[in-house]
């Protein structure tokens, strides 16, 4: 019931105090935690602070209890706050015992002494609960931070022996170019040579664009989108590629719900697998079928957590040789690939970017009977996506109709 609230988070600095959501009236964009230091000690100490019509400030002691410099430099720091901090309570929000790492204000002008103690007590619970969700989620961002780092030092590895290959082949080639110049042998042997460098150096171009794809993807501009208008349009572009014994299919549901994804960054997750279906054809041909379909949110479909919401899935389903199980745990490792040509970067990048949106994307393979790889991805009613719970990074079945 309370008419004006708004809530702080400490800067990764340490040193402000930033308004992240606010309702009611007005609040101060930033606070210096130096000038609000009396506030935020006095925080610490107590779970609250309760300001009346900027006369005195009380912390769970009898008001007599505090001096007046102490009641004056509490208030000088509450007042920072801006005017939805008299006659409110503030809250301090710390994870546990540990320091103030927020301010959660509190005001209902309508009536004097508006929230009672029980009320107050209710407050400082939540303003600790907040702390706690706010402490996990900035520990899960660094323990995501030292993942990326790590794969990237695995990236590296394998980027350094990617392009070694090619530039020996350059060098080699150049130095024949060399030789052939200085014995005066005809064009046709040089043609060979220099049709040799252009081709490693084209594969060296896309070995360091998908090295930087994965490693500084593109936020691109996530909006609501039509799952199967994508699908659509994707089927128009590739649909000339496809050679002669391939043919590409589609099965798309109805009444599905849109998805918050960039659309080209979807477009370029289906592009890849289905390319990537129809080369594991090969020459003896087949049908890759691309299905769209709602997937409820239960606890069987999510693997774990309570029920959450609805998901889109985009299923890209081969009649292909299969996928071993060697080969199924390395799919979306950065640099594995079985193609001669591969850089290894196409599946990790694509799980990357359904994971961006709330997704995932699953596997389901049986050696001798085809593959379906499933995008799956949150659906959007109207709001942010409703999931909460993360779906498993890869399921691994027998069953490559992925049901």
């Amino acid at each position: 019931r309370a008419t004006s609230a708004a809530l702080y988070l400490l800067d990764p600095d340490g040193r402000e105090l930033s308004l992240r959501q606010s309702f009611g009236l007005g609040a101060e964009e930033h606070i210096e935690v130096a000038t609000a230091r009396p506030l935020l000690e006095r925080l610490r100490e107590a779970g609250s602070v309760v300001v009346d019509d900027f006369t005195y400030a009380t912390w769970n002691v009898a008001p007599q209890a505090q001096s007046a410099a102490q009641r004056e430099a509490l208030l000088t720091a509450a007042k920072l706050v801006g005017p939805i901090v008299n006659s409110g309570v503030i809250l301090g929000i710390r994870p546990g015992s540990g320091d103030v790492i927020g301010l959660l204000v509190v005001r209902d002008e309508r009536v004097r002494d508006a929230f009672s103690s029980d009320e107050i007590v209710l407050f400082e619970r939540l303003a600790s609960m907040i702390g706690v969700v706010v402490e996990n989620t900035r520990a899960y961002a660094r323990m995501k931070e030292r993942d990326r780092l790590a794969v990237l030092g695995q990236m590296a590895a394998g980027l350094a022996h990617e392009i070694k290959n090619p530039l020996g082949s350059i060098k080699g080639a150049a130095q024949l170019l060399v030789d052939a110049a200085n014995d005066g042998d005809g064009p046709a042997c040089t043609q060979d040579f220099l049709d040799i460098i252009i081709e490693e150096v084209d594969r060296l171009d896309r070995v360091v664009g998908s090295v930087l794809d994965y490693a500084r993807p593109r936020k691109g501009n996530p909006a609501p989108v039509d799952v199967n208008a994508v699908v659509k349009r994707t089927v128009q572009i590739l649909g000339p590629s496809s050679n002669d014994r391939t043919r590409l299919e589609t099965d798309l549901g109805t009444d599905l719900a849109p998805v918050r994804i960039d659309a080209e960054q979807l477009r370029q997750v289906i592009m890849n697998l289905v390319q990537n279906a129809v080369q594991a054809m090969g020459e003896r041909g087949g049908v890759a079928t691309l299905s769209t379909r709602m997937r409820e949110g239960d606890q069987r479909s999510l693997g774990r957590g309570p029920a959450v919401a609805s998901w889109v899935e985009i299923v890209i389903k081969d009649t292909g040789p299969g996928i071993s199980s060697e080969t199924l745990n390395n799919l979306f490792v950065p640099f594995f690939s079985t193609k001669a040509q591969g850089t290894g970067l196409g599946l990790a990048i694509s799980q990357r970017i359904a994971q961006e949106a709330g997704g995932v994307i699953e596997v389901t393979s049986q050696e001798g009977a085809g593959s379906a790889f499933l995008v799956v991805l949150p659906a959007y009613v109207n709001r942010e996506p409703r999931s909460s719970t993360p779906l498993p990074r890869r399921v691994a079945e027998s069953n490559p109709d992925g049901a």
